[in-house]
């Protein structure tokens, strides 16, 4: 099945969060956020003048369905072990 995407009508609750906001929310750096966004793991949109980062919560929260980010008890974070490694990717 499809997943659907926010409607017009959903934007009244979508909120554009900031890239140290989703960090806090999936307890990963800020730096971390900004590999899985440059990724494409986790969408986002750019706002303004400044082309600001914004990630809509409607993302996250798929986000975070989608890579069952409830730890477990003696198991690691799926969130860390599933982001890029800066050093081999960046070649």
């Amino acid at each position: 099945m499809k997943k659907s995407r926010p409607t017009a009508n959903d934007h009244e609750s979508t909120r554009l969060l900031k890239p140290n906001e989703v960090a806090a929310q999936l307890r990963l750096s800020r730096a971390s956020v900004y590999r899985l966004i440059a990724s494409g793991v986790l969408p986002s949109v750019q706002v303004g003048r400044s082309q600001y980062t914004r990630v809509s919560s409607v993302d996250l929260d798929a986000y975070i369905a989608e890579h069952h980010l409830v730890r477990r008890a003696g198991q690691a974070s799926p969130s860390k072990t599933n982001l890029p490694n800066r050093k081999t990717d960046a070649a």
